[in-house]
């Protein structure tokens, strides 16, 4: 027996030994996607009285999954990823509480080690297309049981307008909307009815959730979709459903017409009528820009806002910040923010230079669901909220953009 095979593994170890990694990369996927969306869901509401539980099973899954990228072969660290993350860390260093503030930084940093582009490599490019293809079945899977719990009647313990069998309206909202756009793009791709008949019914729970951001979001992430898969007729109509969601959100915050609706509304959007114009996001805006003014340049401490600025604790701070945007202004300052663009700036970078090497199809689900993330941005603050399954889901998906923009050989 030579000395080169007394040391070489044989092939069949060495083949385990890929379909064993292989197997735990897949299981931190589901781990991760499952314990977020489990978080967010009604169930998690009926099993548990508080979050503690829900929360260690989020975080575990995200150091599992950061601890396979950093243990499997072939992967390294994004350098303007982390110059970017190291920008934002100053915000915690000069927190008026700091060691809050470093808590939830390190929950982000673990969701950027995990589903963000933290770690770019052969394997984490696999983990990231399987994450948002789970992402993907379980928004659908959300939107159908919320659209059955309707039809008959089943009520689960929850908060807002309609949050069928999520816990909130306002995730239900967005969740529908990303249902409805990704159905959307796979009726216009292949053609299959199912598929619109999915676009509807996810329109329809959307509605129910009487979330005016996620429509208005979804009004304008249809547009990609019929622009790039459709014919001139698909994308009129497209701009038609959009400017007609426009009009909607925008006659809301007209108060005559808006108590004319409400006394005549009884249809499955009068959830989004009732909900008045004391559910603006002025005074969140407000807020968020006037703590920016009392620290411009690293922020109140990252992911802090309302009472918690001033030095008050108060467990229902920065629960709805308003905006994304403002609340990353906000909360990590000038210096956060340009940490944030360099992530981002990286992104859009890779995307433009290699934008027509990317398959179609791909092309077509970044472009509608990241104008979506774009306009939704705008009216919920999940940015840096690391409890949030809009802010993993958010993450990931901009990594799996980044992956789809870099050659597989990087």
């Amino acid at each position: 027996m030579s000395l080169a095979t007394t040391i070489e593994p044989p092939r069949l170890q060495i083949r385990q030994a890929a379909a064993s990694a292989q197997f735990v990369g897949r299981f931190a996927a589901i781990f991760m996607m499952g314990a977020y969306f489990l978080r967010s869901s009604a169930f998690a509401v009926s099993i548990y009285t508080y979050d503690v539980p829900e929360e260690y099973f989020c975080y575990g899954s995200l150091i599992l999954a950061a601890a396979y990228h950093l243990t499997s072969r072939g992967n390294r660290i994004n350098a303007p990823v982390l110059l970017g993350i190291l920008a934002v860390s100053m915000s915690v260093l000069l927190s008026l509480d700091p060691r809050e503030s470093l808590i939830r930084w390190v929950g982000w940093v673990l969701i950027m080690a995990s589903g963000g582009g933290l770690i770019v490599g052969s394997s984490v490019r696999v983990f990231r297309q399987k994450t948002i293809e789970y992402a993907i079945w379980w928004v659908h899977i959300m939107t159908c049981g919320t659209a059955l719990a309707a039809v008959t009647g089943i009520r689960f313990p929850g908060r807002g307008v309609y949050w069928g069998i999520m816990d909130h309206s306002q995730v239900l909202g967005p969740i529908a909307a990303l249902s409805a756009l990704d159905a959307l793009r796979r009726f216009m791709v292949a053609g299959r009815k199912k598929w619109l008949t999915m676009f509807v019914i996810a329109v329809l729970v959307s509605l129910l959730a009487s979330s005016r951001a996620a429509l208005l979001g979804l009004g304008i992430g249809v547009l990609p979709i019929t622009k790039m898969a459709g014919s001139r007729g698909h994308f009129i109509a497209a701009v038609v459903f959009a400017l007609a969601l426009l009009g909607y959100f925008l006659i809301l915050y007209d108060r005559q017409v808006e108590s004319y609706l409400i006394s005549r509304s009884t249809t499955v959007a009068s959830g989004v009528m009732n909900k008045g114009l004391g559910n603006t996001r002025a005074e969140l805006w407000g807020e968020r820009w006037r703590e920016f003014q009392s620290s411009p340049y690293f922020g109140t401490g990252f992911a802090m806002g309302g009472r918690e600025s001033e030095g008050v604790a108060d467990a229902s701070v920065m629960g709805e910040p308003g905006s994304g945007y403002l609340a990353v202004l906000s909360s990590t300052g000038l210096v956060g923010v340009a940490g944030i663009l360099l992530i981002v700036g990286h992104l859009v970078l890779c995307l433009r230079k290699n934008w027509n090497a990317i398959p179609r199809e791909a092309r077509i689900f970044i472009m509608s669901w990241g104008a979506f993330w774009a306009v939704h941005l705008n009216f919920e603050g999940y940015t840096v909220s690391v409890g949030s399954l809009l802010c993993l889901v958010m993450w990931t998906f901009l990594a799996y953009a980044l992956d789809q923009a870099r050659p597989q050989s990087r």
